[in-house]
């Protein structure tokens, strides 16, 4: 229904009545001065009311005075994310500076790294050796020895000699080898006159054998070397 006659029924609601006719209608509508339709076409009676009944030929309402033109929309690329607005443009001609290489930092941390682990290493191993019966027996021994060359040439108060990159721990040089029956050791000695250097060797000729102390001697700083007899410091040898 087109909006004027419908404003125009909504108008006539509290006026009209069952035996309404078409002139009565009229008149009513020119004297509410309500506009006629701008193509009104047949009437048709729905009841008592008479009410305009228009052809599908009239356009609708919304576009009554208003002209319409169907333009076609012409996409010149493929719908993809880009930008909204161009990239600003440096006023500043200067370069930008050059980023050095990081391999020597890297080089360096890796170096150290590897530093760092390797003197770990030495220095749980030279723990271990210090740790070892066969070891810890000949300080006992030195430290309790009656020879008279060694004291002489140490003086009292024998002990180990700390050295300073081992946090001043006493450095226990060769190797000890219990399965292979191979004892290869020397220990720096320090006494109130003087110091040296205790050497110790033993092996086993056979699996189940006793050792057999082959070297036990001392050398002074200065030169005099003093051996040490394995019967009278070592009661019982070293066994496994």
């Amino acid at each position: 229904m087109h909006p004027l006659n419908r404003h125009f029924l909504s108008a006539l609601t509290p006026f009209r009545s069952t035996t309404m006719s078409f002139s009565s209608f009229r008149l009513i509508r020119k004297e509410l001065k309500v506009p006629p339709p701008p193509n009104p076409g047949r009437f048709s009676t729905f009841g008592s009311v008479s009410r305009p009944a228009f052809t599908s030929g009239i356009p609708h309402p919304s576009t009554y005075g208003v002209k319409q033109e169907m333009q076609a929309t012409s996409f010149d690329s493929v719908a993809r994310p880009r930008a909204r607005y161009d990239r600003p443009k440096l006023k500043s001609t200067r370069e930008l500076p050059e980023i050095k290489s990081r391999k020597p930092l890297y080089f360096a941390l890796g170096a150290g790294a590897v530093s760092l682990w390797a003197a770990f290493l030495i220095y749980t191993a030279n723990q271990e050796r210090l740790s070892a019966s066969i070891v810890r027996q000949c300080i006992l021994k030195i430290k309790r020895t009656q020879n008279a060359a060694v004291l002489e040439a140490l003086g009292d108060g024998i002990t180990l000699e700390p050295v300073w990159w081992m946090l001043n721990q006493p450095w226990v040089n060769g190797q000890i080898n219990m399965p292979k029956g191979q004892i290869d050791v020397s220990l720096r000695l320090m006494g109130s006159k003087g110091a040296g250097t205790l050497y110790f060797t033993s092996i086993r000729r056979e699996k189940g054998a006793p050792f057999t102390i082959l070297r036990f001697k001392v050398i002074t700083d200065d030169g005099r070397t003093i051996h040490l007899d394995p019967k009278e410091d070592f009661e019982n040898a070293p066994t496994v």
